[in-house]
């Protein structure tokens, strides 16, 4: 009688565990989903506003190894010159991959594609995002636009 309440009450621990820890993962996938867009939307703001300067401290190392800080400023001088600054987000769409399990080894990541408004037209901002550290991280950040070949 005293190890089969044993068992049951290991077993009701552990069914309890799991439970908050999937609980868990699902909060954190949520909130980590929500603040993907809001910072990939307002990093991308930002960027335009504030030069290659933000864009290079908000990169990842990843970013970092794939670019030069010169090779940055050049094609941020060159995009700024031609469109501007962004002057309104018009559509957003992507979204993030968060693993369920929360001490998952994979990395939350996020893609997000924006239309949006510049000062001398329209073009679409693309950017990734990695989770790490507690922050989101830039790994890659585009900005594709008619404008800029011709």
């Amino acid at each position: 009688m005293k190890r089969s309440a044993i068992s049951a009450g290991l077993a009701l621990l552990l069914t309890a565990t799991g439970i908050a820890l999937f609980g868990l993962g699902v909060w954190r996938q949520a909130a980590l989903t929500a603040s993907s867009e809001e910072y990939a939307i307002s990093v991308s703001v930002a960027i335009s506003n504030e030069g290659p300067d933000r864009l290079l401290q908000e990169a990842s190392a990843e970013y970092r190894q794939q670019r030069s800080a010169l090779a940055t400023r050049k094609s941020f001088d060159f995009v700024s010159s031609i469109i501007g600054q962004v002057e309104l987000i018009e559509s957003v769409s992507g979204g993030a991959m968060v693993p369920l399990y929360y001490f998952s080894e994979e990395l939350p990541v996020a893609d997000y594609a924006f239309v949006a408004k510049f000062q001398q037209g329209t073009a679409d901002i693309e950017i990734s995002l990695v989770y790490r550290e507690e922050r989101w991280q830039v790994t890659r950040y585009s900005v594709v636009s008619n404008l800029l070949s011709d």
